[in-house]
């Protein structure tokens, strides 16, 4: 479990999301006779992200309700990400290998909203146990 600095680079519907981690590394350089060095370095990657524990209507190939309900998911949750600096905590892969992440934004107060919780109290999305066996 490791926690990221993230920015959204598509959010693909209501509980799969593209999202592109940083993380600052301290590396120390050691240059001999007592002489040393700490930088930081930065390092990115982007990666498509199940959000953990829950699940929203679907998007395609679905019934015209569940279509528009997925589509509403979908911007509540693009809603969410873009209203302060984006978390996100990466936990193991699911049954079907695809990585699971809790979404937390910091608001300007420094309260920090699970977006995955908060998408489930407005019933966009219901709670989902996911397994990997």
């Amino acid at each position: 479990m490791y926690e990221y600095d993230a920015k959204v680079i598509r959010v693909i519907d209501g509980d799969t999301i593209e999202l592109e981690l940083t993380k600052c590394f301290n590396v120390e350089i050691d240059f001999g006779f007592y002489i040393k060095e700490t930088q930081q370095i930065l390092k990115s990657t982007r990666q498509h992200f199940r959000l953990a524990g829950i699940n929203t209507p679907e998007i395609y190939g679905v019934s015209l309700e569940e279509k528009l309900k997925g589509l509403a998911a979908k911007d509540e949750l693009t809603r969410l990400c873009a209203i302060g600096k984006l978390k996100a905590i990466t936990l193991k892969p699911d049954k079907y290998g695809r990585w699971l992440a809790e979404l937390f934004v910091e608001l300007e107060n420094g309260v920090k909203l699970n977006i995955n919780q908060k998408l489930i109290e407005t019933g966009f999305a219901i709670a989902y146990m996911t397994s990997n066996t």
